[in-house]
Formats: structure tokens, sequence, C-alpha cells
């Protein structure tokens, strides 16, 4: 035989040597080795109850929040209706002068540039974009909405600069 198989065969015995050993100590004292597992058990049950409960408090904090929230918004909304009614109606009230004053800067400011096809076609695709953002911005107002207010600004500036940045392009595109 040669001596790894000798080797592997002396390990293997005394494993399982060594397993029959621990296994007939502990069939020996029955008694101990119930009450660690029943103590262990009852330890698993207390965490898990305990995780529950601090499960629920969150739960119960996140629902408390949530309400506060709805009712701060209730109340602002109650407290500046009759307002945003009138803002809205003299709001659509002047949108006539507000596209014709609209398209004045832009004559003023591009010249006979806003007569080329392609110029126009920016136009009214910022003037679209434009009308939706001011739209998000004007609800997210009225309701009272402070991170989409905020969201709503960004957008729109980041639109004006796009459309600033198109509009150069197109102007330096045009032949002169």
């Amino acid at each position: 035989m040669r001596p790894t198989r000798a080797k592997y065969l002396v390990v293997m015995g005394a494993l399982f040597v060594g397993t029959a050993l621990s296994a007939s100590a502990g069939l020996a004292q029955p008694k101990d080795h119930d009450e660690r597992k029943e103590k262990r058990e009852e330890r698993k049950e207390e965490r898990k109850d305990a995780r529950e409960e601090r499960r629920e408090e969150r739960k119960d904090a996140r629902d408390d929040r949530k309400e506060e929230r709805k009712e701060d918004r209730k109340e602002h909304k109650e407290d500046i209706k009759d307002e945003w009614k009138d803002k809205r109606k003299a709001w659509r009230e002047k949108r006539e002068d507000r596209r014709k004053e609209w398209r004045e800067e832009a004559k003023k400011k591009w010249g006979d540039l806003v007569d080329k096809a392609p110029v126009r076609e920016e136009l009214r695709v910022h003037g679209r974009r434009m009308a939706r953002l001011e739209r998000v911005r004007f609800l997210a107002e009225a309701s009272g909405k402070k991170d989409l207010l905020e969201r709503a600004d960004k957008a729109i500036e980041r639109e004006k600069s796009r459309h600033d940045a198109r509009m150069a392009a197109l102007k330096t595109e045009a032949p002169k």
C-alpha cells in the first residue's frame, strides 16, 4: 500500500471515530442538549418578534409622516384655492398678448432668421416644451410641492440653454 493511501485511511478512520464519539457524547446528555436547543429557539423567536415590532413602528412612522404631508397640502390648497383661480383666469386671458410678445422678442433677437423653416421648427418645439414646463411649474406652485417646483425650474433653465445653443447653431448654418 502506498504511503499516501495509508495516511488517507488513517485520517478518515480518525474522523469517523471522532464523529462517532461526539455523536455518542451528544446522546449521553439529551436533556442538556434539548434545553440548549429550546433556549436557542426562544432567543430566535424573541429576535424575530423584536424585528417585527421595529418593522411595524417604522411603518407607523411612515404612515404618520404621509398623513401629515397630506394634511399640510390640503390646508395649503384650501388657503390659496381662490387666489389660484384668479391667477389662472388672468393667465388665460393674457394668452394672446403673451404670444404676440414672444413672437416680437424672437423677431427682435434673431431677425430674419425666424423666417427659415428649421428655425421656425425649433421655435415651435421650444414653445411647446416651455408651455408644458410652465404648466408643470404652475401646478407645482399651486399644490405646494416645493421639490417639484425646484425640478420644474431646473428643467426650464435646461430647455432655455438647449434652445439658445440650437438657435446659435442654426444661425451659423444659415447662409448670409
